[in-house]
């Protein structure tokens, strides 16, 4: 567990001037009645499991950050946020053989106001809720012992308090799999000794594992809430401003064909606004969505798929308004499109490359799954035209796998601060870099790893300010997430480390970011269930942190973005997940924090009683949604914990 309680991404110690100045700045936004939780103390333990309080009412509010919320003894009034103490009076050793623990839920009147609820033990967060658009927040102590103190934000109040219970709840242990939450952890590296080069790939025949540590590092702290419409497999934008941009796509267009509306934040996340351009309405159906933003120049591109080529759109002005390109693929499309952009290297220069848009000095790369083969395609004017970039990254069937179809199903493409453009893929159960140093004028692709393998699925890579690069995908036999390093541009790569939190037995679509040197962020769905034949299996959206991944023996925080009581989806989660469709997105923000954002798709929601019937069939790979129909839009994003600033 960390041994320092969560702190602003504004700073990188204890608390300094600035720091300081920005609680005293929380403080003079809020005005608390006089009575603070009531009463500020309780007890649970088996011959009276449940405790109750009212918390303190607050006029005007607006705790955003959990490092301005302190201890109780730092804010003795309870002006910054509200503090309730909790004794659970038993033994560790009274679960020996059971399971459970302590449910602590806070609930409001108004889904207009927005508490949120942390859960610590000394310096130690060990649970944490933190969504909005929603009137209770729910945490759940796992195994609970000892003394807690429970700390409520009025993250965006006006004139509302809220009533607090606590349960202790303990059961036979039946087998039920452990909650998600908080975690500071190593991971598992995959060394050469444990593989015979006669049996490639080899994975280890035993589940590897990950298990908690002390750490000194802050714990990482997740917000998430809805955007307000449903969203299939949605990616993500942040400017240097802070606005937020996503791609909400469902099915509720003309004859149940799929609609794109693009959603927008200028307040971190607190209210989303439709900012489709007028000209949208015109394109009658979308077969993907895809949303870039380009960190240097702030240009949005906003792009759809349909049937023959892409509709894309691009703005300069946050989204105020855009410019348009009806057919931007240069290339007969299939499926799954991707965008990045970067300067251009000397090599492509000397092939006579040059930008030509002013406002954006950089190409912008377009790749692309044509079933056969991926392609790519190349814009020099900052997405007003497109052509054949040159030879493509990935043939269908390769020459280096035996001449087995490998298909052309490829993750998101990216370029580094110096041009370098890399397109990851699963490619004949393997995965593969490949890598062009000419704008894509040709290619180079190898395998990231021979020992681990992994589905011809989703793989993602990211590269850090100096160029490191962070390759993470799962394999197919323990369904566990891997994460390959390289030094060197892609030519060559080291072990790679198993780096699931501790209790989680399968995920689905890992995908990085990075930010500043060797700091990086993972996201993906996870359970902590065993048997991947359950249909009841719950899945929580995981994000996990790293500020010295490059380090012999990194050091990895996580934390889930849901309750705990609340999964994203139930049931199987296979190469399409249900209704998140085929991936998910992470990014580091270029705004000032730098902190995380994703997105999720909540699937498993009140409907049928998902999220609240632990034993309802969810979605199954042979077809059925079960009760998992739903197709919520969510963003993720981090306030408090490690500092991945660029």
């Amino acid at each position: 567990m960390s041994r320092s309680r969560p702190y602003s991404l504004r700073r990188s110690a204890a608390i300094s001037a600035g720091a300081a100045s920005l609680l005293v700045a929380t403080a003079l936004q809020i005005t608390p009645n006089a009575q603070a939780a009531d009463p500020g103390k309780g007890t649970v333990k088996p011959i009276s499991p449940s405790a109750s309080w009212n918390g303190q009412n607050y006029p005007t509010a607006a705790t955003v950050d959990p490092a301005a919320c302190p201890p109780k003894q730092e804010d003795p009034n309870d002006a910054l946020c509200d503090h309730y103490t909790l004794n659970v009076p038993v033994d560790p050793s009274y679960w020996s053989g059971r399971d459970g623990g302590v449910k602590v839920t806070v609930t409001w009147g108004a889904a207009d106001d927005d508490f949120d609820l942390y859960i610590y033990k000394g310096d130690d967060m060990v649970a944490s809720s933190a969504q909005g658009g929603t009137t209770k927040e729910t945490a759940v102590i796992s195994k609970a012992s000892g003394t807690y103190e429970v700390r409520v934000l009025p993250f965006l109040v006006t004139d509302s308090g809220y009533q607090g219970t606590a349960t202790f709840e303990s059961r036979a242990a039946d087998g039920e799999p452990p909650l998600g939450g908080p975690a500071e952890y190593h991971g598992t590296r995959f060394a050469d000794t444990k593989c015979p080069a006669k049996q490639l790939p080899c994975l280890p025949d035993k589940e590897p594992r990950n298990t908690r540590i002390d750490s000194p590092f802050p714990s990482l702290v997740l917000k998430q809430g809805p955007v307000g419409r449903d969203a299939a497999e949605p990616t993500i934008g942040v400017d240097a401003k802070g606005r937020a941009f996503y791609p909400a796509a469902t099915f509720d267009g003309p004859g149940g064909l799929a609609d794109t509306r693009l959603r927008r934040s200028t307040n971190d996340g607190r209210t989303w606004t439709d900012i489709t351009p007028p000209e949208t309405q015109d394109l009658p159906v979308t077969l993907d969505p895809y949303v870039y933003v380009e960190e240097n120049s702030g240009r949005v591109f906003n792009l759809d798929l349909y049937v023959g080529s892409a509709f894309l759109q691009f703005s300069d002005d946050g989204g105020k308004t855009f410019e348009t390109n009806p057919v931007a693929s240069g290339d007969f499309v299939n499926d799954h499109q991707t965008l990045s952009a970067g300067p251009l290297t000397k090599q492509a220069k000397d092939l006579g490359l040059k930008t030509s848009d002013p406002k954006f000095p950089e190409a912008l790369y377009y790749c692309f799954n044509r079933v056969a083969d991926s392609s790519c395609g190349r814009s020099l004017d900052g997405g007003r035209t497109f052509v054949k970039s040159g030879t493509d990254p990935y043939p269908g069937v390769e020459p280096m796998e035996g001449g087995d179809f490998c298909g052309g199903l490829h993750g998101h493409v990216i370029a580094d601060r110096q041009g370098i453009v890399y397109l990851p893929k699963g490619h004949c159960d393997r995965p593969y870099i490949s890598v062009s140093r000419d704008a894509g004028t040709t290619w180079n692709r190898g395998r990231v790893s021979d020992r681990i393998d992994m589905p011809d699925n989703q793989s993602s890579i990211a590269a850090d300010r100096l160029g490191n690069l962070f390759y993470v995908w799962y394999d197919s036999k323990h369904r566990l997430p891997w994460l390959a390093i390289s030094r060197d541009h892609g030519k060559t790569w080291e072990n790679p480390i198993m780096i699931a939190p501790p209790g989680v037995h399968e995920v689905q679509w890992p995908s990085v970011a990075a930010g500043n040197t060797g700091r990086i962020a993972i996201s993906f769905p996870g359970t902590t269930e065993r048997n991947q034949g359950d249909l009841t299996r719950p899945w929580d959206y995981y994000v996990v942190a790293s500020v010295n991944a490059l380090t012999r023996n990194p050091t990895f925080v996580s934390n889930i973005s849901n309750p705990a009581t609340d999964p994203v989806h139930r049931g199987d989660c296979p190469g399409r997940c249900g209704n998140m469709l085929d991936f998910l997105d992470v990014l580091v923000s270029p705004a000032p924090g730098h902190s995380i954002w994703a997105t999720v798709v909540d699937t498993c929601t009140a409907r049928k009683d998902c999220n609240s019937n632990p034993d309802a069939v969810g979605f199954s790979d042979d077809g059925g949604d079960g009760a998992a129909v739903d197709m919520r839009g969510l963003y993720v994003k981090q306030i408090g914990g490690p500092n991945l600033s660029w």
